[in-house]
């Protein structure tokens, strides 16, 4: 739901959503992923994680004095190079679709994460589900 995600914080372009293609999960350069969000029009949700604000109270004290904000959550397949080339980008994460839990998705409990799908990734979930029915 565009709502949700936008209600959460994050910066969407107006063709959100939309499915990625496999070939994404093949990038291994952090600058191919970053010239890859720019193209897909997340250049305004990348300058809003880069930056960090300093934290309140004790927390400074005990290594812990700066707050990242999350950004993009990129759900692959299996695990692959953008693992890699996304690890640099503040606030993006990639997780494989077998690992996907609801802290990934609703950080804080807050739901409305900013999730980009591959298209292998949809049918794993789909074929997942299929079978779990079949076992009911």
């Amino acid at each position: 739901s565009k709502d949700l995600i936008q209600n959460r914080g994050h910066i969407i372009p107006d063709s959100f959503p939309f499915l990625i293609n496999s070939e994404f999960e093949g990038l291994k350069k952090t600058k191919d992923v970053l010239l890859a969000l720019n193209n897909l029009g997340f250049d305004a949700e990348l300058t809003r994680t880069k930056n960090k604000t300093a934290r309140a109270g004790h927390g400074k004290s005990r290594g812990r004095k700066y707050r990242t904000k999350k950004g993009v959550l990129f759900v692959v397949s299996k695990e692959c190079p953008l693992t890699k080339g996304a690890a640099n980008i503040p606030g993006v994460e990639v997780c494989a679709v077998n690992k996907l839990n609801a802290e990934l998705l609703a950080p804080g409990a807050t739901p409305g994460r900013l999730t980009l799908y591959t298209d292998v990734a949809i049918d794993i979930m789909i074929k997942k589900n299929q079978q779990t029915e079949v076992n009911k």
